[in-house]
């Protein structure tokens, strides 16, 4: 795999390489078995999300920190903890698919902080992948549109 995108939104993530994408809905479901509760990810989860509400949280992207969650949720802390777990399966989905990933570029969306950059930094580093790089979404779009403008960041 060359170099892949990694696209971070409040609803979903996903991975882009070449024509490939491997979106994942930024939705966890605490699905809790017989050897404890397990995290699960997915289109599947966001097609529970009606059905099982107090099992799926839906927020973890928005709001990245290690501030304690209000409540247990599968073992897990934090929000940090959600998307560290949602990181190492949308990783591991496309690695399975496509191969290893040696290159990774960030694309951020312009309300991430400071903080949350370099909390997702620590997490990428803690499942093994260094971003060779990081774009903020809204310059992205108007190199995209390819129209002349002006990016103001207050």
């Amino acid at each position: 795999m060359s170099r892949t995108f990694l696209d971070i939104t409040d609803s979903q993530i996903a991975l882009i390489a070449g024509s490939s994408i491997i979106q994942s809905p930024g939705a966890a479901l605490a699905d809790g078995g017989l050897g404890g509760a397990s995290l699960a990810f997915g289109q599947a989860v966001f097609e529970t999300l009606k059905r099982r509400p107090l099992e799926t949280r839906t927020d973890f992207w928005a709001q990245l920190s290690t501030s304690p969650l209000n409540a247990e949720f599968a073992g897990a802390r934090h929000s940090a903890d959600l998307v560290y777990e949602h990181l190492k399966f949308l990783l591991a989905e496309a690695e399975r698919q496509d191969g290893p990933i040696n290159d990774l570029v960030i694309i951020a969306p312009s309300n991430l902080n400071q903080t949350q950059l370099e909390l997702l930094l620590g997490i990428l580093n803690a499942v093994g992948k260094s971003p060779s790089g990081i774009l903020d979404r809204a310059l992205v779009h108007q190199h995209v549109i390819g129209k002349a403008g002006i990016h103001l960041d207050l």
